[in-house]
């Protein structure tokens, strides 16, 4: 019998899924992923919710990479001595494993199963530090590793120091009898490559001569011994290496359990992320899990066709309707629908989102059975239906009430009586076990047993007699037709031969059936074109309803503030008033006060009583992009450049950016040749700038949020150039920063 997965074409997904992922172990799980057991789906689907929810608000988690260290950690219990290579990957997952604890921990009330699975997490910091004490960031060896590797390396610096002064020397006095006017090595000594003709006019030691014979590189009897003394320096230098090495794959043994088990905790994590992506990438939505037998699928579509041209269907079985029958023309998409509710079934019990309209509500069926598509095999001697029986026997002996058969073009292949007999009678048998059927098929007789039997429903993919062209649209509740002759009128073929078919259908009964199934799926197509075009309208009026209201809030919420403003204007009048007066009372209390100063104080108080104070308030619908507003409390006038719900990002007329929110700022007139009237005042920085921003590690908002603020403050030093370090990764991040930075003045 035919793999399910191959029918279905899972390892398109499962291969999609895979370059999603970032970490060894977690591709691998993606490339192997199958049907998981009834428990494991509802705890996948419960964890794979949580994942989608937090790579939409925050984004990914940090997996950079993690390797499979499998075989270098068994390597290392088995006694062997792990390189330098080795040993940062180990070191990595280490630090791997922080990052995702601290983005979790960050928000792990709202995602209580990830944060079950992060506690997981052993803690191997002093590994890592132990390995990055030794392992550079080039992978090589560090001088401080030890003070004997430190030491070492000094001699053998010390040593070749005086040597190249020597050779500096010897080149000098010798350049008439060399080739080059440099010296090289030759099995690990240094030597002078002399003319061959002149080598006698040289002591020492000879290494190696020329292809042609004109060169010989000759080791100076005076640096014989610095040579030797390097050369046991170097192996000296090797066995410091490997003995620190060893003493790192000692302590990785030690800590084997616990690097393995975080090793395929990330590789675990990944995996769920990476469903995630595909999940988000499809607009997918999680199903839920049904303890009773039943598929309720609304709009589905399917994951490999198109987005543009896939045509979304609703599949629905029940304890009442066990069996479907689809019918209708060729290539009008029942095969598509059969496959497309496979794929559901199989996607959800691998844990994955399925791509709905909304949640799809599923049981768990033990096995999906698949019988589409051509099965003669040549190898095994099989035609087309001997294939198909083939199956349909492997089948019925391995059924059951709990799964799910698939059956294309049932009884095809052989006589159309016996095939039809035989497809009847085949489903009869799968009625009785109570497995759920979706099957496909032409024959007429197939579509009056389930117009006659209970447990049994009809249903049809949708064609356009005017177009004669499919509309893949799945209808249940009515058998479909086959347009057989209309397609063959349309393929020219001779119009005698169509009209002598028809005589024959006519003869046999057939011509009053076609013709009340061709008005009835005219009347269907009818009633869905106008059921689409009412869905369109209801959804663009419940669109107008939610707008409208989302503006009344918005003017609600200005009139409030509005209010408020005044208010407080108000208060600050009134207080202000009430101290000026009290102020010319004092003064009236002076008993030495002059005449002109009391005429002064009354002059005052009589401004107080005529004066009307007019408080302007500009006042507009909202706050839009590309407004200029004011900031009264810092002076500060500016355009807005981005609104981001109640937050407002301006830009002032001398590039200083920054942020407020709606309630803070008010409508201003754009400033005369771009200028602002008044001083621009700054608030007084405080603390450092410093001229280096590292954001490696950040989410990519949190990295934006903090380029933005350190880009405004060096402005303010007037700082002329500074760096800002991203890293690799993936190069999301890298790729953010320098679309920010291409949009800055």
């Amino acid at each position: 019998m035919p793999n399910i997965y191959e029918v279905l074409e899972f390892n398109k997904i499962s291969s999609t899924i895979a370059s999603y992922a970032q970490s060894e172990l977690g591709r691998a799980s993606a490339l192997n992923m199958s049907m998981l057991v009834e428990e494991q789906v509802k705890n996948e689907l419960a964890i794979l919710d949580e994942m989608m929810i937090l790579n939409v608000r925050y984004g990914h988690l940090p997996m950079m990479s993690s390797s499979n260290l499998t075989k270098k950690v068994e390597y290392a219990l088995k006694g062997g001595t792990l390189t330098a290579e080795d040993l940062e990957a180990i070191a990595h997952d280490v630090i791997i494993t922080a990052k995702i604890i601290q983005s979790i921990r960050k928000r792990e009330d709202a995602f209580p199963l990830l944060k079950d699975k992060v506690r997981q997490f052993k803690t191997l910091e002093q590994l890592e530090k132990s390995i990055h004490r030794v392992v550079g960031p080039d992978l090589g060896i560090m001088s401080s590793a030890s003070s004997v590797l430190n030491s070492i390396r000094k001699a053998i610096a010390e040593t070749e120091r005086k040597m190249n002064a020597r050779f500096t020397s010897a080149i000098e006095s010798l350049r008439d009898y060399m080739t080059e006017l440099v010296a090289t090595i030759r099995n690990g000594h240094f030597v002078l490559p002399i003319k061959t003709a002149h080598k006698n006019k040289i002591s020492g030691v000879i290494h190696d001569i020329s292809d042609t014979g004109m060169t010989t590189f000759i080791e100076p009897e005076w640096a014989v011994e610095s040579n030797n003394q390097i050369y046991i320096l170097k192996i000296e230098e090797r066995e410091e290496i490997q003995r620190l090495l060893r003493e790192l794959s000692v302590l990785v043994a030690n800590n084997a359990k616990e690097i393995m088990a975080n090793n395929y905790l990330i590789g675990y994590l990944d995996y769920v992320q990476a469903k995630a992506i595909y999940g988000i990438a499809l607009d997918a939505k999680i199903a839920e899990l049904s303890s009773i037998k039943m598929i309720n699928i609304t709009k589905a579509r399917h994951p490999l066709i198109k987005p543009e041209v896939v045509v979304a269907n609703n599949f629905n079985f029940d304890s009442e309707i066990k069996i479907i029958v689809i019918s209708g023309p060729n290539a009008g998409g029942k095969t598509v629908a059969l496959k497309t509710l496979g794929l559901m079934i199989l996607m959800n019990q691998c844990g994955l989102a399925l791509p709905t309209d909304k949640p799809a509500k599923i049981s768990y069926f033990s096995h999906i059975f698949a019988d589409i598509g051509d099965n003669q095999s040549l190898a095994s001697n099989l035609s087309t239906f001997s294939g198909h029986i083939k199956n349909l026997a492997e089948i019925a002996e391995q059924i059951s009430s709990n799964d799910l058969v698939l059956l294309d073009e049932i009884g095809t292949g052989t006589s159309p009586l016996e095939g039809e007999a035989l497809a009847i009678s085949y489903l009869e048998f799968l009625r009785r076990v109570g497995a759920f059927v979706f099957c496909s098929s032409h024959y007429d007789g197939l579509k009056d047993y389930a117009l006659s039997t209970d447990g049994v429903l009809n249903s049809s993919v949708l064609f356009d007699e005017e177009k004669m062209t499919p509309t893949y649209i799945l209808k249940q509740g009515v058998p479909g037709r086959s347009y057989g002759l209309e397609m063959a009128e349309r393929y020219d073929l001779p119009k005698s031969i169509i009209a002598k078919a028809h005589e024959v259908l006519k003869s046999h009964g057939h011509e009053q059936s076609i013709s009340a199934l061709s008005s009835l799926q005219k009347l269907i197509a009818e009633n869905e074109s106008k059921n689409r075009k009412l869905e369109t309208e209801i959804r663009r009026i419940s669109h107008l309803e939610s707008t409208l209201k989302e503006k009344e809030q918005k003017l609600e919420n200005q009139r409030l503030h509005l209010l408020e403003d005044v208010e407080e204007v108000k208060r600050d009048i009134i207080t202000k008033t009430e101290l000026e007066i009290n102020n010319i009372f004092e003064t009236l209390k002076n008993p030495n006060l002059k005449m002109h100063e009391v005429i002064n104080a009354k002059r005052r108080l009589k401004e107080l009583d005529d004066n009307d104070i007019e408080i302007n308030e500009r006042y507009k619908e909202e706050i839009s992009v590309g407004d200029y507003v004011s900031l009264s409390e810092l002076n500060i006038t500016g355009r807005v450049e981005r609104i981001s719900g109640n937050r407002v990002f301006i830009v002032s007329t001398d590039g200083i950016k920054f942020t407020s929110s709606k309630e803070r700022v008010q409508l201003s007139e754009e400033p005369a040749n771009k200028e602002v009237a008044k001083a621009v005042s700054i608030p007084t920085i405080t603390g450092d700038v410093k001229l280096e921003l590292n954001v490696i590690g950040l989410h990519v908002d949190e990295a934006l949020a903090e380029v933005e603020k350190y880009l405004d403050s060096v402005r303010l030093r007037r700082f002329s150039q500074v760096r800002i370090i991203h890293g690799f990764g993936t190069g999301a991040l890298k790729r953010a920063i320098h679309e920010y930075l291409k949009k800055c003045d």
